[in-house]
Parts: structure tokens; C-alpha cells; sequence
């Protein structure tokens, strides 16, 4: 019987994992929405982080972010989704496993983690536009925490519309 959970553990990450990277492939049509495409992504994690835990959800995890970044044309979104989007479902369960100020200090720091691995790499790969741009300089925090605690809020209704609502329709085929 164990086996048979397992088997099906395994079929049901492939399956999502192809899911999130054909949302992934979307950016091929819409460029600009790559940070969206990298979010909707990682709904397929937190649906396998729900049903089977974070073994699971971590294999989705790497299993999208190889295939994504090996198929995707445009490379954005699955890079928005290795660096943040994809693991931030992950990490964050276990954060609202902590008490309060445990799981702000944690939160906090995967926000500043991911921050400042994309100032890394704008300024490895693009110094000019980083350096160059006051406005950047000046608006690119602010409006990082602000999509962070969106992101987060969105992850959080979620997961409370899919224990309520949607868990009862789809557990049947999980």
C-alpha cells in the first residue's frame, strides 16, 4: 500500500510540474507579465505542499525550475521562479510553523535574500541601468516589500480557498 501512495506521490508531481512549466511557456506570449507567469507557477507547489508535504513540493520545485529554464525562451520568469517564487511556498509553511517573531525574522530574511540576489545580478549583468537610474535606486525597495507582502497574503488566501473549497474536488484525482 505504501508503495502505491508513493507511485502516486511521483505521477502527481510530474503532472504538475509540467503544469507550472506550460504556465511558464506563457511568458513566450506576454514578456512583461514573467514576475505573474513565475507566481501562478508556484500554486502547483502549494497544492503538493497540501497534500504531501514538503518532499514532495521541494521535488515540483526542482523538477519546474531545471525543465523551465532548459525549454523557456525567455528566461525571466523561470529565474523569478527558481530564485523566489518557487521556493518561497516552501519556506514560508515552514515560517507559519514559528511563532510571530520567528516567522517575521525568517520572512524578513528570504525578502532581503531575494532582493539581494537580484541587485547581484543586475549589477554583474547590467551594471549601467542600476547604477545609472536614481529612480531605481530609490523606488526598487519599496515596491519589492510591498509585492512581497502581497505575495505572501496571496499564498495565504489561497491556501485558505483551497482547504475550504477546493481540496474536496480535486482530492479525488490527488
Amino acid at each position: 500500500m505504501r508503495n502505491r501512495k508513493t507511485t502516486k506521490a511521483y505521477a502527481v508531481t510530474a503532472v504538475l510540474s509540467a503544469l507550472s512549466c506550460a504556465i511558464m511557456l506563457a511568458t513566450y506570449f506576454a514578456e512583461t507579465a514573467s514576475l505573474t507567469v513565475a507566481a501562478l507557477a508556484a500554486l502547483p507547489v502549494l497544492i503538493l505542499l497540501a497534500e504531501y508535504g514538503n518532499a514532495v513540493a521541494a521535488a515540483c520545485y526542482v523538477l519546474t525550475t531545471v525543465i523551465s529554464l532548459l525549454i523557456c525562451p525567455v528566461k525571466d520568469a523561470p529565474a523569478a521562479y527558481a530564485v523566489f517564487f518557487g521556493i518561497y511556498p516552501i519556506l514560508k509553511r515552514a515560517a507559519e510553523m514559528k511563532s510571530k517573531p520567528r516567522r517575521l525574522l525568517i520572512k524578513g530574511a528570504v525578502l532581503i535574500a531575494a532582493v539581494g540576489l537580484y541587485c547581484g545580478a543586475t549589477l554583474l549583468f547590467l551594471p549601467d541601468e542600476m547604477l545609472e537610474s536614481t529612480l531605481y535606486k530609490v523606488i526598487f525597495v519599496p515596491v519589492c516589500i510591498i509585492a512581497f507582502v502581497l505575495y505572501d497574503k496571496c499564498l495565504t488566501l489561497f491556501m485558505q480557498v483551497y482547504a475550504r473549497r477546493l481540496r474536496s474536488k480535486i482530492a479525488k484525482y490527488l
